[in-house]
């Protein structure tokens, strides 16, 4: 939770991919402790640092996507974005299990596993901003009724 708030106030001051590179960066620094966590002090330093490269990076994904694409089609991309979420983390799992098998350990897994953040955090580092912003809703040709159909109806619903 506070690795959220810390993310939340330079997130609307500063370019979103300083915090997915500090984020991308906490998430494989995690997962490469994960293979010397030991019970006590390193196992909650292991939970803190996951939690908060989690934390992070949603506070990212909610100012980064209207930043970025808008908010008339934000449902579905927010959409598809959960999919993806919990198709991971459905397979996570599987995959884990069968590098165990296979090595008779995580460790291999785990190390394998701090390559995607690395390699999104470079991308982040590479990656331009885009040159214009996407309007706000406000500033479209969008007419109040389709910034806010539900509303609308349920002002000419009243008034029948």
């Amino acid at each position: 939770m506070i690795a959220t708030l810390v993310t939340g106030y330079p997130i609307d001051r500063f370019a979103g991919r300083w915090m997915i590179i500090s984020s991308m960066a906490l998430h494989s620094g995690a997962l490469w402790s994960a293979i010397h966590v030991t019970p006590g002090l390193s196992a909650y330093a292991f939970g803190a640092m996951l939690g908060a490269a989690g934390s992070m990076i949603r506070a990212v994904e909610g100012a980064a996507r209207p930043r970025y694409f808008g908010v008339r089609h934000i449902g579905s991309i927010r959409g598809l974005v959960a999919a993806i979420s919990v198709g991971g983390t459905a397979c996570g799992p599987l995959l884990f299990a069968t590098v165990f098998d296979h090595a008779a350990s995580y460790d291999t897994a785990l190390l394998a596993c701090t390559i995607p953040p690395l390699a999104v955090a470079v991308w982040a580092f590479v990656a331009r901003e885009p040159d214009t912003a996407v309007p706000l809703p406000a500033q479209t040709a969008l007419s109040s009724s389709e910034r806010h159909p539900i509303s609308t109806h349920l002002r000419t619903e009243s008034l029948d």
